[in-house]
């Protein structure tokens, strides 16, 4: 008998095995002190295997903004995962060369063997 979750689990793990860079996840999360309902941030995965590339959209490009003599420079990029987050986390991404970039998830889309999120990272130069 044919089995599609044998061919599914093959093509998920030639993915990850792409996956050179690492993400922690950290989401607010709703958390009750006594009758007190405050906002606190908890980790939601850590150094989770990803790729994080620059969008393929060609509309799309690094904004750059002088302000108050420093730059501000903004980007969409993807990310790959294999495990689902949520639009507005916040990931801290370490990239394969050592880099460290924070971003913000957008909306993640999902695939049978992974999920693309596009994130917004925002720097000053």
């Amino acid at each position: 008998m044919f089995n599609i979750n044998k061919y599914v689990d093959i093509e998920r793990k030639a993915l990850e095995s792409t996956y050179s860079d690492l993400v922690t996840v950290t989401r607010n999360e709703n958390m009750k002190e006594g009758n007190i309902t405050k906002n606190k941030r908890v980790e939601i995965l850590k150094d989770e295997p990803c790729a994080l590339s620059i969008s393929n959209s060609s509309n799309i490009s690094p904004k750059v903004e002088n302000t108050n003599e420093t730059t501000e420079i903004e980007g969409n990029y993807v990310l790959f995962i294999s495990k689902k987050i949520n639009k507005g986390d916040k990931l801290s991404i370490t990239r394969k060369n050592g880099e460290d970039v924070i971003a913000i998830a957008g909306k993640p889309s999902f695939h049978t063997t992974h999920y693309e999120v596009s994130v917004l990272v925002r720097e000053r130069a």
